[in-house]
Formats: structure tokens, C-alpha cells, sequence
């Protein structure tokens, strides 16, 4: 019997590991693109337009398991079906790098269209698989309690297919290319095939006019009109409704001539995009805080010189938020930046659609360009001029005067520069004579900012904000709650003024950044500490004392607790009869209530 069913098991083992193909397709294209870019920087256009061709050329098909792939599954842990979909989606991303590539070979703007318009051609089955691969993702995901803290199938297999990516991004010498990871491949996919798509009407219209670029797309937006970003298709909306049909009606806030203008900036910014990170923000739709406006989905965030304000896009409209803000919004996680490059004209039409018009300038005078591994940004910010340089681990950002003088922000901060390190990132402001004024150090999830004196300033971390105020010897702490809206402010007193408690900690309504701004009369609570840590508790001095108030901030009640945390006195405003009712123990610790009338209890 037992040799039996080993010729019986033993078939199937081996067809099962044969099956197990690892579905690598994408690793060959990306291979054949980077044989591609050597041939083109020897000078050799035509072998490496064969190589691109053959890359374009090749058919992604739709997964489709057979009956020996699902006899082989059921002994294997392996899904072939999870590998099938993930090369597919990075076969997609090789033929859109390769398109990209063999456009930018050719000088003539006929040949150009040409190539651009196979975009159109390339496997038509890609939204069928990316639809796939977003409900797989939806199910796998859906059953973990916590799937940010496990690694699901699909999360495995985009980080092992990156990893490839990255090497052939480096391989290119793609300064700060997007990995895309499992929960933005699909948005970067589409990003791409959009930022072609916009390469084609700019060029298209520039040959052959309006009407005869109308009536082109007018054929192909019906099978080609799938994007997981509205912003994406933005300037081609815009053009769509230039004719006045209303079946391309849309508000852009643009004008034919306007797009013509736009369209001569052929250049990219990058562009500040959140990965995966919309668990981590709440929706106010009504409310700002500052300069800052909550908001929730996919999001992009540009800025003409990349940091500081960033504008934020996305389908419901264009949100302002500044760097102080971005704490505030990690509600239940830290936010992950990514940059992407952006084509001028895509961000201008997205500016003009949220009445942002007055920016465009400053986008398309704002420049970039790569010397070795180094971005180089120069733009406008708040009217002044500004020069930033990124590397993979360096970040630098300078302001300078029209005459090209050094120029200081309002916090005296001339030069920024960020070090990322293997364990940390460090943030140091220097002023216009170049000395150290500041300096912030970024690590595991918290953010600790120094003064010129190297005391410590601040933390952050995701739920709150911790500042630290000097006067003479003593410090006072201020902490922000960002998930209470409290703020409890720390007074830590010597040692030597024993009996008194050594640390009183006072916790009030809504969140407050230093002593000058605090609300002292909306006080909820205050608890007092020995030096060894435990409660305080002397006559007349509790050691917590809690207070409540109503819809209008009046005082309704406060209660006194002893160190045993046992309430030993309440007190509560009656407004309608003017009284207040006094619940106590006496000296026998017997409870007693008094009512007294409230001008004489607080007199």
C-alpha cells in the first residue's frame, strides 16, 4: 500500500513543483530595456529601437488557472494566480517605460505620435487585471485584524518584484524613481499610462490642431478612460470641453489659448505623493486649523520648490497644509512620502480646476534638473526665491533675494539641510552667516527638535506634541493630545521647596503651543506628584481635582480626590436657582451637603 500511493503522490509532487513557475516575465523586459538604453548611449538607435519593440510587442494575457494548476495548488502553498497578476501589472510598467523610451529617441513629432498612440494597443486586458489584483488585495487584507503589521501574499510579491525594479531604475540612472509597493502599483500604473496619454494630446495637437486631436481621442476615451486618480486626467478633460459638446461638459477653469500656452512647458516637478497612509487621516470638511484644511482619499501634494506648503490634490478639490500642520494629521499612523514626477501642464490644468490659476506662474518659471545624483530645485515660495538640492540621503533648501543675497524666513532659518542616516534623520537650520540655530533628529516614529543651546525643544510623535519653554532654572512642559484635544501643561519645581508637590501637571480644553496662547479658564484637571512619583496629598492642596462644564463653557462641577484617587469633595452650579450644592466628609467622615448661594461660595 505505501508504494502505491507514492507513485500516486510522487506525479503530482513533481507536476506541482513544475508549476510553480515564478511568473518572471517582467524581470526579462526590464532586462531587455536596459540592454536598450546601453545600445542607445553607444549610439546604436536602431538595435535598441528592436529591443523596445519586442518589449511593446509582447502579449500580457489574463490569468486563467487550468485543471493541472488547480489539482498542483492544492499540495503547494504557492498562488500562481497572485504571481500571474503581479508580473502582469509589472510586464505594464515595462512596455509603458519602453514606449516612453523609443518617444524620446524620436526627433520627429510624426514618428513620436506614432509610438505614443500604442499606448492605446497595449494589452487591452490591463483593467480587467488590475481590477483583479485590487479586489485580491481587498479580500487578503479584509481578514487581518492589522494587516499594516503582517505581510500579506501580495505585499511579499510587489516587494520582491520591486526589489528588481529598483535595480533597473538604478540601472537607467532614474534619480528617485517610485518603487511601487502593493498598495500604490495600481496608481503608479495609471499615473504613467496618464502622463503618456497627456504626452500624446500635447504633441497630437501641436501637429494636427483641436479638431482633429477632438476627434481622435473622442474615439479612444471609451475603452482608454480608466484611471486610479481624477487629477490624472485633468488636462484632457479640460481639452474635451473646449468645443462646448455636452458630453465632454467640465468646469476647468481653462481656456483653449491658455492650454496652448501650458502645453510649451514640456519639463517635470516632482511631486509629494502618500503612500498608503489614508487610514492615518480624518475628514473635516468644514474646518481649518491654521493653514491647514483635513481632508480624506488618494492624495497628491505639489509644491513649486517641494517643501513647506504643499497644495494638495485630489478628486474633491486642492487643500493647503503647511509643514507644522503635518503632525496633525498623522491621527492613527506615520504619514509615507513618495516623490513622482509630475508633467507642468497635468499640474497647471489640476490648479486652474480648484482656482488656483494665480500658482501657474510660479509652476512653469519653477525648474529642475539632476546633476549626478542630485536634484536641483529653484522656485518661488511665499515671494521668495529658493534653491533646493536632494539626494538619496541629503536635503538641502536655501532662500535668496532678488539680487541673490541671503534671506531669512520668519524664524530666522537662511539653510535647511536633512541627513537621513540608517537609524535616524537629522534636520539642522542654520541663519544667513551659516551658524547653527536648530536642529531636529527624526527617529522611530518621533520627531526631537533642539535649540541653539542643544536643550530640547520639542517631540512629536503620532498622537501628540510635547514643547518644552525655559525661564532661568525652571522648565514648563507643554503637551498637546492630539486624539483628546487636551493640553496639559507640566510644572516640574525643585526638590528644596519640599513639602510643596514636585511635579502639577494642568490639563486644558483644546491645544495650545506655548503659555501666551492657553486658555486658563477652560481647566479640566490637575494632578499633583510627590518627588518619589505617587500622589500628592496636603490640606487644602488635592491630589486631583477635576472640573465640567456646559454646552455655553460655564462651570457645572469640580470634584477633589485624595491619593487614594477617592473623591472627598464635589461641587455643582445650579444656574437656574443660583446655587451651588457642596457634597463633603466632615471630620468624622460623614458625608454632608451644603447649598450655598454661588456669589457667596465664591466669595
Amino acid at each position: 500500500m505505501r508504494i502505491k500511493l507514492t507513485f500516486i503522490y510522487l506525479p503530482i509532487l513533481l507536476l506541482s513543483a513544475c508549476s510553480s513557475d515564478d511568473f518572471k516575465a517582467s524581470y526579462g523586459l526590464f532586462a531587455d530595456i536596459e540592454e536598450a538604453n546601453t545600445l542607445h548611449n553607444e549610439g546604436k538607435d536602431d538595435e535598441a529601437s528592436r529591443l523596445l519593440e519586442e518589449v511593446i510587442e509582447y502579449r500580457i494575457e489574463e490569468y486563467s488557472p487550468s485543471l493541472f494548476d488547480k489539482i498542483s495548488s492544492i499540495f503547494s502553498d504557492s498562488n500562481d494566480e497572485s504571481k500571474a497578476i503581479v508580473d502582469a501589472l509589472f510586464c505594464y510598467i515595462a512596455q509603458l517605460d519602453a514606449i516612453e523610451m523609443l518617444s524620446d529617441m524620436t526627433p520627429n513629432i510624426e514618428e513620436k505620435i506614432s509610438i505614443l498612440k500604442r499606448v492605446t494597443k497595449l494589452s487591452p486586458a490591463i483593467d480587467n487585471i488590475a481590477t483583479q489584483y485590487t479586489e485580491q488585495l481587498k479580500v487578503e487584507r479584509g481578514t487581518q485584524k492589522d494587516y499594516t503589521a503582517l505581510e500579506d501574499n501580495l505585499t511579499r510579491l510587489c516587494s520582491k518584484y520591486s526589489k528588481r525594479y529598483k535595480e533597473y531604475t538604478d540601472a537607467l540612472k532614474i534619480t528617485f524613481a517610485f518603487q511601487p509597493s502593493a498598495g500604490d502599483i495600481i496608481l503608479y500604473i495609471y499615473h504613467k499610462k496618464w502622463a503618456l496619454m497627456n504626452d500624446l494630446l500635447i504633441n497630437h495637437d501641436k501637429l494636427y490642431g483641436y479638431d482633429k486631436t477632438f476627434e481622435y481621442f473622442d474615439t479612444i476615451l471609451s475603452s482608454h478612460g480608466a484611471s486610479a486618480e481624477a487629477y490624472t486626467k485633468a488636462l484632457l478633460k479640460a481639452y474635451m470641453s473646449f468645443g462646448g459638446s455636452p458630453k465632454y461638459s467640465y468646469d476647468s477653469g481653462m481656456t483653449y489659448d491658455i492650454f496652448r500656452e501650458i502645453a510649451t512647458y514640456d519639463d517635470d516637478l516632482s511631486v509629494k505623493i502618500i503612500s498608503e497612509a489614508s487610514k492615518g487621516f480624518v475628514t473635516v470638511a468644514d474646518k481649518a486649523v491654521g493653514d491647514l484644511v483635513f481632508a480624506y482619499g488618494n492624495k497628491i501634494f505639489y509644491n513649486p520648490s517641494y517643501n513647506d506648503t504643499y497644495y494638495l490634490l485630489n478628486a474633491e478639490g486642492i487643500v493647503i497644509m503647511n509643514d507644522e500642520g503635518i503632525g496633525d494629521l498623522m491621527t492613527e499612523q506615520p504619514i509615507t512620502f513618495n516623490s513622482i514626477l509630475v508633467n507642468k501642464p497635468l499640474l497647471c490644468a489640476v490648479l486652474y480646476k480648484h482656482d488656483k490659476g494665480d500658482i501657474v506662474p510660479r509652476v512653469l518659471e519653477a525648474e529642475q534638473y539632476t546633476i549626478q545624483d542630485t536634484i536641483v530645485r529653484k522656485g518661488y515660495e511665499n515671494g521668495v526665491h529658493c534653491v533646493m538640492k536632494l539626494a538619496s540621503n541629503y536635503e538641502e533648501k536655501r532662500l535668496y533675494g532678488e539680487d541673490g543675497s541671503a534671506l531669512c524666513d520668519s524664524t530666522g532659518v537662511h539653510c535647511s539641510i536633512i541627513e537621513h542616516r540608517d537609524t535616524c534623520s537629522v534636520h539642522r537650520d542654520y541663519n544667513e552667516r551659516l551658524q547653527r540655530i536648530s536642529y531636529r533628529i527624526s527617529k522611530d516614529s518621533k520627531y526631537y527638535s533642539y535649540d541653539e543651546n542643544d536643550r530640547l525643544e520639542s517631540i512629536y510623535d503620532n498622537q501628540s506634541a510635547i514643547f518644552y519653554e525655559y525661564l532661568d532654572s525652571s522648565v514648563t512642559v507643554i503637551i498637546q493630545n492630539w486624539e483628546n484635544n487636551t493640553t496639559t501643561v507640566r510644572t516640574e519645581r525643585s526638590y528644596q521647596l519640599a513639602p510643596l508637590p514636585v511635579i502639577e501637571d494642568r490639563v486644558y480644553g483644546g491645544l495650545y503651543r506655548n503659555l501666551e496662547t492657553l486658555d486658563t479658564t477652560y481647566l479640566l484637571e490637575v494632578t499633583r506628584y510627590t518627588r518619589d512619583g505617587a500622589f500628592y496629598d496636603e490640606p487644602n492642596l488635592w491630589a486631583i481635582e477635576q472640573y465640567g462644564y456646559d454646552e455655553t463653557g460655564r462651570l457645572i462641577g469640580h470634584q477633589y480626590f485624595d491619593r487614594n484617587q477617592t473623591c472627598v469633595e464635589s461641587v455643582f452650579y445650579d444656574y437656574a436657582t443660583n446655587t451651588v450644592q457642596i457634597n463633603y466628609y466632615d471630620d468624622d467622615n460623614l458625608p454632608q451637603t451644603i447649598i450655598k448661594d454661588i456669589d457667596e461660595y465664591r466669595q
